[in-house]
């Protein structure tokens, strides 16, 4: 078991920037229409609450119950095939789209339309082709805990907006840019909170609250400063790396 280490958990709000996450393996099925010219409906799970992610890029993630609640309220959600808006399948505020939020997850509900988009995704989704269910949002509030010998963990409190939900076709890689962008963001704030917590310890050691530090002081807190901006750097480096990595092996696969 990873070994936590002793830096605060750090919750912070993040700017606008939409990302997309994937269910690999959800309950995507197809269910038959209710009138001759209806290819049906498929029934699927977005997400799922409280279950770790894979490693996405540095960090493993989780959604927390409830994170979706005030963006299904505000958000006019689009169903689409691969997140393409040319495939559309539904819309929420036509009520050919609609979404539940459960003790478990997000679900939805799609009648399809008598397109070639709604036709083809009923036929794979029978067919069992396709199996992957995603979504794409932006995040209002997300919460990080550092590990140690392990990668970061990041739990999605709230969604800001819910853009688009549905089947998706290659569920290996999410993308997670805005995600490493907020960890980074996180590893920035954390090294802010040490620094000020240090000058504030070194003034209560001595009975002075002015917060002013000696020389020694300053060059000890200095020390500390650089240690943790060494560690952001070295996070920085590893996370490049890992979304390097996964950008080639996708580059492989398709090529395969």
């Amino acid at each position: 078991m990873a070994n936590h280490t002793d830096l605060k958990t750090v919750q912070n709000t993040m700017p606008d920037g939409q990302e997309r996450r994937v269910l690999c393996v959800g309950n995507l099925e197809w269910r038959e229409g209710t009138s001759d010219d209806s290819p049906g409906t498929i029934f699927g799970e977005a997400a799922v609450f409280n279950r770790d992610s894979e490693n996405l890029g540095g960090f493993i993630e989780q959604i927390a119950p409830g994170a979706f609640a005030n963006a299904l309220g505000s958000s006019d959600v689009r169903g689409l095939v691969n997140h393409n808006p040319d495939n559309i399948i539904g819309r929420l505020k036509a009520k050919t789209l609609r979404l539940t939020e459960t003790k478990t997850g997000l679900e939805y509900e799609d009648d399809l339309p008598d397109t070639q988009a709604g036709r083809d995704i009923a036929a794979s989704v029978k067919r069992g082709d396709i199996s992957g269910n995603s979504f794409a949002f932006t995040t209002k509030t997300d919460k990080w805990e550092m590990v140690e010998d392990g990668p970061d963990r990041r739990t999605i409190i709230e969604v800001k907006e819910l853009f688009d939900v549905g089947p998706v076709t290659y569920p290996a890689y999410p993308d997670t840019t805005v995600g490493v962008r907020s960890l980074e963001c996180a590893l920035a704030k954390e090294l802010n909170v040490n620094a000020h917590d240090e000058t504030e310890e070194a003034g209560e050691t001595r009975g002075d609250k002015s917060g002013e530090l000696t020389p020694l002081e300053h060059k000890q807190a200095q020390r500390k400063t650089e240690r943790l901006e060494s560690d952001v750097e070295r996070t920085h480096t590893r996370l490049v790396e890992a979304v390097a990595t996964t950008n080639d092996d996708k580059t492989t696969t398709n090529k395969e």
